[in-house]
């Protein structure tokens, strides 16, 4: 059987050059815009990426840059990992691709069950990684979804890794830390210093609880997962509308002075706070001085200064053997209709 020959797509008429393009996948135009100057300047002028989004994965096992749909919550199109160098079988397998100022062992997955995927062998993940983003960056543009930082993962380039997502100029909607067993200290830095964005979830598990300085918090909304290190102090400094602790150890006369810290005037953006705890908490010590009516067996409502109304309700969750107070804040209106 003939081997097909190569079609010369830079010597093709410029519509059918730019239609084989645009009928190309993420990962084939990524590999073909680094074979020269001028097709990489051919891609990012005829390629337009509106309708996808990009994920970023710094997690145990190596590091993935993942393309996905918008509306699509699950499963990627298509999909780069980057992991430590290893020695492929056959030469065949793979082939040189020069990322940034890394010449980059890389082999393509393909088959008819799986996402296409294309790995990237690295002798060192980290400043990898920034190269290997700023590249897809220049090339399509797209959109960050998500970030994901398992620290263990980065190990010793932790501050690195967080002053280089820091220092990425794009919209980041959503920030993901994990890994457990790390230390307090290393877990404060983090919590201290990541960049303000929308949503950010505190996933990882410092190895001991320490007593910790307040900082002023930013992020629109915040997930605090091992919250036993939260007291009021610190959540009088975030300035966020959502706030989920959980794992949180804080007392129900702390709760109590939170409320009526609320009363005054603190958190103004606050809209909703949840604390999940286990264990019940004590509703003669919880709303003690604040006037409340109690609405029913589980809510409770007491009034703002500036005339908002606060609902506190206790509330269970089927998968997880903790309890929580659930505190909505706003107009009597907003608060039914949500």
């Amino acid at each position: 059987m003939e081997t097909p020959k190569p079609i010369r797509l830079l010597n093709a008429p410029l519509l059918v050059g730019c239609e084989i393009l645009r009928s190309m996948g993420f990962l084939d135009l990524f590999i073909l815009a680094r074979t020269s100057t001028l097709m990489r300047k051919i891609v990012r002028r005829e390629i337009k990426i509106r309708n996808h989004t990009l994920g970023i994965f710094l997690q145990p096992g190596g590091f993935v840059f993942e393309f996905r749909k918008v509306g699509i919550e699950k499963g990627e199109e298509s999909s780069i990992s980057m992991r430590r160098t290893c020695r492929i079988n056959s030469e065949k397998d793979h082939f040189i691709q020069k990322i940034g100022n890394y010449n980059v062992q890389s082999f393509m997955h393909q088959s008819p069950e799986e996402p296409p995927h294309l790995a990237t062998y690295w002798t060192s993940l980290f400043p990898g990684v920034k190269e290997m983003y700023s590249e897809i960056h220049d090339v399509f543009r797209i959109p960050i979804r998500k970030v994901y930082i398992d620290l263990n993962s980065v190990g010793k380039h932790c501050k690195p890794v967080i002053n280089w997502i820091n220092s990425i100029n794009s919209d980041i909607p959503l920030i993901q830390i994990a890994g457990d067993n790390i230390s307090f200290e290393m877990y404060s830095w983090v919590f201290d210093n990541l960049r303000s964005t929308p949503e950010v979830h505190f996933l990882s598990k410092p190895e001991e609880f320490l007593t910790k300085e307040p900082v002023r918090i930013t992020h629109e909304e915040i997930l605090i997962k091992y919250g036993q290190w939260v007291n009021t102090e610190h959540l009088k400094l975030m300035e966020s509308s959502c706030i989920h602790i959980e794992n949180s150890t804080i007392s129900d006369e702390e709760i109590n002075k939170f409320f009526h810290d609320l009363r005054a005037g603190s958190n103004p953006n606050l809209r909703k706070i949840v604390f999940g705890m286990a264990r019940d908490a004590d509703a003669s010590v919880v709303f003690a001085d604040l006037n409340s009516n109690q609405i029913d067996e589980h809510k409770w409502i007491f009034q703002l200064k500036n005339g908002m109304e606060c609902v506190v309700q206790n509330v269970a969750y089927e998968d997880d053997e903790q309890q929580g107070i659930e505190v909505e804040i706003g107009r009597r209106e907003e608060i039914q209709d949500s």
